[in-house]
Parts: C-alpha cells; sequence; structure tokens
C-alpha cells in the first residue's frame, strides 16, 4: 500500500491521478488531523514551534542568530493578534493576501536592518507562512477564525515542494537556486 510511505519519499512521486491523490491524503486523514487538533496556548510559542533549527541553515555565517532575529520579530509582529482577527473577519483571500505580502515586505526589511544581508522573497515567504499556519493551533483565536484561516492561509513552499510543482507544471520556470 502506498499512503504514508508516498508522503515520506525524499523524491516526489509521480501521482497517476487525481484519484490516487485523494487516497493517499484520505490515509493521513487522522494524521492531519490529530496536527490540527493540537492547541498551543501562547504566542510566543507559536512563533517557537512554527520553524525548527533545520529551516535556518540556509542562513548559515550571519552575524547574528538567524533563529533569534527571525523569533523576535515574529513575536513582536505577533503580539497583539488585533490585525489578524480584523483580516479574518471579512474571510476575503484579497485582504489576507494583501495582509501577508505585508508580513513578509516587514521581515524582509527587519532581516535586511538587524543582519545587513537581504531575506528573497521566497524565504521571507514561507517563513510568514509558516507563522500564519501554526496560529491555527492558537487557543486565543476562536474556531470560526482558524476555519477562516485554514481557508485563506497559503502552503509554505519548500525545495522538496518546488520540486514537485516543477515536475507537474513543465510550463512554470522555476530556478533551482535563485
Amino acid at each position: 500500500e502506498r499512503g504514508l510511505s508516498i508522503m515520506q519519499k525524499k523524491e516526489p512521486y509521480g501521482f497517476r491521478s487525481d484519484r490516487e491523490i485523494i487516497e493517499a491524503l484520505q490515509k493521513q486523514k487522522s494524521s492531519l488531523e490529530h496536527w490540527f487538533s493540537r492547541s498551543i496556548r501562547d504566542l510566543n510559542q507559536v512563533v517557537r514551534e512554527s520553524v525548527s533549527g533545520n529551516t535556518f541553515r540556509a542562513f548559515a555565517r550571519m552575524p547574528q542568530h538567524p533563529s533569534v532575529v527571525f523569533r523576535n520579530w515574529a513575536e513582536a509582529e505577533f503580539y497583539n493578534p488585533n490585525d489578524l482577527v480584523s483580516v479574518l473577519k471579512d474571510k476575503s483571500q484579497e485582504i489576507y493576501d494583501e495582509w501577508t505580502n505585508e508580513l513578509v515586505n516587514k521581515l524582509a526589511h527587519h532581516w535586511n536592518n538587524m543582519m545587513g544581508h537581504s531575506m528573497t522573497y521566497g524565504a521571507s515567504r514561507k517563513l510568514t507562512n509558516l507563522v500564519v499556519k501554526h496560529l491555527i493551533l492558537w487557543q486565543g483565536l476562536p474556531k470560526n477564525d482558524k476555519q477562516a484561516l485554514k481557508q485563506l492561509a497559503h502552503v509554505p513552499l519548500d525545495e522538496y515542494a518546488l520540486v514537485g510543482i516543477r515536475k507537474c507544471l513543465d510550463w512554470v520556470s522555476i530556478p533551482n537556486k535563485p
């Protein structure tokens, strides 16, 4: 049987049909439900759990610890969740996208100020999306807002996902290393 073994392979698996994708995801249902049923008490913990240490390997030899610079920015940015709650009340993809684009730009600006090096758009988008994904688990977010965030949030893309996209969409040009 495929299921979990497909999802854990290093090289993207080439699904033969939509049905095969759906069946593989259905086998992951309990694992996904378990992940989304978790609960995180405070926003600082959301930030800490959202991005693991290996994500920062790409930022070697920086003047400060990348994880500290990122987490300090994110903890300050999400300290007051009123912006998030305001964005979610309309359930508008356009408003949500504007909000996350602003976050991505703020992170890139903060990174450049703190590190003296620019952060690529892809890296700041991924880190922002990882935090937002984990906000779904935050206890302080009402259930209807969690549902809205699940619908609006973007998938944090990584190198593995991009390999799959390149294989599926040969007409899309995604550089291997920007």
